[in-house]
């Protein structure tokens, strides 16, 4: 699935990578664009599309995948050897989720419980407050609520980070802008150009 990953994201998407989550009761992989082509979650194992295919080339010249299109049908295989849950795909604006469980999803006790993609609140535990886990979730709710109503007008990517007092932009955008835009509660105002220098955000609720 990395592999698959790394073969297939899109490279014209700047300011996040590849990234791997591990839990204990499973383990998602996220990638930087939307599924290819005539590629969609309900044809994911039928219809293959490279998007990379001169890095397609060199995986296999080095036996790192063993052929052509083979990547998604072989996890499905290998999931169902192993009697675990089949992948799970999802997508938003601009990533590809795929999560793979073991034999622990399900339990009350396993880690999903406080995955980070849940939902913007567990980010906040990591705003560096002195005073512990609640305020620094109160801090980030304040904070995320002032962004939503700071963007009821469209605003750019650097006014936002501006108006938060942020200067790394990999921290907003992990923190804030995606999972705000996975939640719905921000939209882009060109959503089919992610990268567009004329981007700008916008609360759903003026949009809708």
């Amino acid at each position: 699935m990395i592999v698959n990953a790394a073969a297939h994201r899109d490279y014209s998407i700047g300011g996040t990578d590849i990234q791997i989550k591990m839990f204990d009761d499973h383990f998602t992989v996220e990638s930087p664009g939307i599924l290819p082509g005539v590629v969609r979650i309900n044809n994911i194992r039928e219809f293959h599309y490279s998007r990379n295919p001169m890095i397609v080339e060199l995986l296999n010249e080095y036996d790192m995948v063993k052929e052509f299109g083979e990547g998604v049908d072989r996890i499905y295989r290998d999931m169902a050897e192993a009697g675990l849950p089949e992948p799970e795909y999802k997508q938003s604006e601009f990533m590809l989720y795929a999560t793979l469980k073991n034999k622990n999803w399900g339990k009350t006790d396993a880690s999903w419980v406080v995955t980070t993609h849940d939902g913007v609140h567990d980010r906040g535990h990591d705003e560096g407050h002195d005073g512990g886990h609640d305020e620094g979730h109160d801090a980030a709710h304040d904070k995320i609520e002032n962004l939503i109503i700071f963007c009821e007008k469209p605003k750019t990517r650097q006014e936002i980070m501006n108006h938060l007092g942020l200067s790394s932009r990999g921290q907003f955008l992990e923190r804030y802008l995606k999972p705000l835009l996975e939640s719905g509660r921000l939209k882009m105002t060109i959503p089919d150009k992610p990268q567009s220098k004329n981007q700008k955000y916008v609360s759903s609720k003026v949009q809708n």
